[in-house]
């Protein structure tokens, strides 16, 4: 996009708006495949679309924000596939789990709970004798394969960008960092659609005249939503990202209401549906009048400049984490967070870059721009 333009800032734009587009789409389809309902379809999306989860994710969080596209499309396939076992289905699903895993450690790891749970529960539901089809997890297999594969590759490997370390990271951190203190703007909504959900799994248990793809993924979700709120175990630093992946049950039960409801007159659905909407709608619409840009789009050409004369074989050190974000996303050169990272990766020069007016060790400028600064470091052999 940036190069139909010739503008990179507008053309990250469009790219990013694009991919919330298409992101909403087969969360919509998943919907009107489970509960047979094009207001609910329509419902979904809204509430994805909207929702104060997906403005903060795209103001900052935008790698979390793409990989949303192949989240959604791997819970479609599933769904699919748990309507009609098949090996198609399964390798669509397993190819965006692909796409997941080469997009962010998050997303990947929510797809690859999703991947395991739906099949599981689908097979427990058929033993428990719910009115369905015989359900053979054989087709499932090439997920499973897919799975056991990217986290391999993602271990061993820099494939997936080092993201594994991450999640040692958080493992490492449990117990030991303070949990938030407070609720996000986004946490009362979240937990009113747990509770939600979980009238409509065991209201859609109770009856076993409902379809067994709609009472296993509400189950699903119910489970990746408890995560999602885990506010008192999962620390502070991690927690106020995974709980913007509340947008994947809230946007999945804000559709199922209206699924239940299907039958009833248009008025009372439209009734329901505002009120399902409202709230979430305006607090989306709170969430982009206060969100901001974490760099401006003069920052962002400095660092655009500082990368097209970056020397050949040289490399940048950002401390910074949302900086470093937007120089990953903005150029092509290898970046790195820790002098260590950079030292034995063998690049050299290593370019220091930093925010106008941080501190920094004595060092020969590279770049004094208005809003950032570039110092070459000397590595000591």
């Amino acid at each position: 996009a940036s190069y139909l333009v010739g503008d990179i800032i507008l053309g990250f734009k469009l790219t990013l708006a694009l991919m919330l587009a298409l992101a909403g789409i087969p969360l919509a389809l998943t919907i009107e495949l489970i509960t047979k309902s094009r207001i609910a379809m329509f419902v979904s999306y809204i509430a994805f679309s909207y929702s104060a989860y997906t403005f903060r994710l795209a103001g900052d969080l935008v790698k979390n924000t793409c990989g949303l596209l192949f989240v959604f499309l791997c819970i479609f396939f599933i769904v699919k596939c748990l309507f009609k076992p098949n090996y198609r289905g399964s390798i669509l699903a397993a190819i965006s789990l692909c796409l997941v895993g080469l997009t962010h450690i998050l997303d990947f790891l929510i797809a690859l709970a999703i991947s395991v749970l739906a099949p599981m529960i689908a097979f427990l539901l058929e033993k428990a004798k719910f009115k369905s089809h015989e359900l053979k997890l054989k087709p499932f297999a090439p997920i499973y394969i897919v799975l056991i594969l990217v986290v391999i590759l993602g271990s061993l490997t820099p494939i997936m960008g080092g993201d594994m370390g991450k999640v040692l990271s958080f493992i490492k951190s449990l117990g030991s960092t303070p949990p938030m203190q407070h609720l996000p703007p986004w946490g009362l909504i979240s937990i009113t659609f747990l509770i939600i959900g979980v009238f409509i799994t065991m209201d859609s248990i109770i009856r076993k005249s409902e379809s067994k793809s709609l009472i296993c993924m509400s189950m699903v979700m119910v489970i990746m939503s408890l995560i999602f709120n885990a506010y008192p175990l999962i620390p502070h630093n991690f927690m106020w990202r995974i709980s913007l992946m509340n947008v994947i049950p809230v946007s999945y039960f804000s559709g199922c209401v209206i699924g239940k409801l299907k039958d009833q007159r248009t008025l009372v659905l439209a009734a329901v549906a505002l009120l399902i909407l409202a709230p979430i709608v305006l607090n989306g619409i709170s969430m982009a009048n206060v969100i901001r840009p974490t760099i401006t789009s003069a920052e962002a050409q400095e660092i655009i400049h500082v990368g097209e004369t970056l020397p050949a074989g040289g490399c940048l050190l950002v401390p910074k984490v949302p900086f470093r974000y937007w120089t990953e996303y903005l150029l092509d050169s290898p970046v790195f967070s820790k002098i260590s990272e950079a030292i034995s990766s063998g690049y050299r020069p290593i370019i220091l870059l930093i925010e106008k007016g941080e501190r920094h060790p004595p060092a020969k400028p590279f770049f004094l721009g208005s809003w950032i600064e570039a110092y070459f470091l000397t590595v000591r052999s």
